[in-house]
């Protein structure tokens, strides 16, 4: 039903919800999961003689005199999706389902008429279809490197009383890293492991960090500084050597309190001395096997 509220009603599914608002035209929308489960709740076992009311005391309806529509039939229809999908009440790890659910709710109602949804929801379906979920705990990782080099941000906290102001909001540090990564961009590389890259480059910049991108082959061809979106295209495509990126960051090492490495592994590891904290991550068809300078990591491969 949270998901109906915010697309228009000509491109609702044909399910129990859309039932729902069509026989309930008045209805309020976009008022969040709670909301809807509290008047349906109401519309099983009517209390208050009766009334259907939201959590503030409005007024929605009266049982069997609902805008017209008898709440006999609207039982009907919670009774058949109840029935279909048991997913009411669900507590523990059925949680982890319902939000499944939901999400391919979302991606696959919204990606059909991906013009027509208002944004907050098109924000939402675009991360479910532009990024896969990480390979790899990103958070744990940078909480082994916190002594290292990292940013502080000021923020406001209501536990910390201001040392200047009585009764004022005091200031905390949040600690943010800044990580180099490197992308292989050489020809071995294919549009796949360029995804499989930059997907987890996304989850590295959600965990809280900030990121520098190096796009090299056999030379540094590309810098900017991540965020959160993929380039449309990306430089090189030649032959593949570590040691311009591994020097850079050596050169770069008091910047940055980590430095990580995508790519397929295909090339000379000889003399690589990366000074500091350094991480590889292999393509699911790299060379993972070799052993590189530094923590590795692995993208499993997926059996289609």
């Amino acid at each position: 039903m949270e998901c109906n509220s915010y697309i228009d009603e000509e491109v609702w599914p044909d399910d129990g919800a859309s039932s729902i608002f069509k026989m309930l035209p008045n209805l309020p929308k976009k008022q969040g999961t709670k909301y809807y489960i509290s008047i349906l709740n109401q519309i099983i076992d009517p209390g208050n003689n009766g009334t259907i009311v939201d959590e503030n005391g409005n007024v929605i309806g009266r049982n069997g005199q609902m805008w017209g529509t008898s709440t006999d039939s609207i039982r009907e229809i919670l009774q058949r999706e109840h029935t279909e999908h048991n997913t009411w009440g669900a507590q523990g790890q059925n949680i982890q389902l319902v939000r499944t659910q939901l999400e391919y709710r979302m991606k696959s109602t919204a990606d059909a008429v991906r013009t027509r949804i208002p944004q907050e929801l098109k924000n939402i379906v675009d991360g479910l279809l532009t990024f896969k979920k990480p390979i790899f705990n990103w958070k744990k990782f940078f909480r082994n490197f916190m002594a290292n080099a990292f940013d502080s941000l000021p923020k406001s906290t209501r536990r910390k009383e201001s040392t200047r102001f009585a009764g004022a909001l005091g200031h905390k540090l949040s600690k943010k890293h800044t990580i180099l990564v490197g992308v292989d961009t050489s020809g071995s590389i294919g549009q796949k492991e360029l995804d499989e890259f930059f997907s987890e480059i996304y989850h590295v910049w959600k965990a809280g960090a900030n990121v520098d991108i190096v796009e090299f082959d056999t030379r540094i061809q590309n810098q900017y500084h991540y965020k959160g979106k993929t380039p449309g295209a990306v430089s090189g495509r030649g032959g593949t050597d570590f040691h311009p990126f591994v020097e850079y960051f050596n050169s770069n090492r008091g910047k940055y309190s980590l430095g990580i490495c995508f790519t397929d592994g295909y090339a000379s590891l000889d003399n690589l001395n990366p000074h500091g904290k350094f991480c590889w991550v292999i393509t699911s068809d790299g060379a993972q096997n070799a052993e590189y300078p530094g923590y590795k990591i692995c993208i499993p491969k997926i059996v289609e």
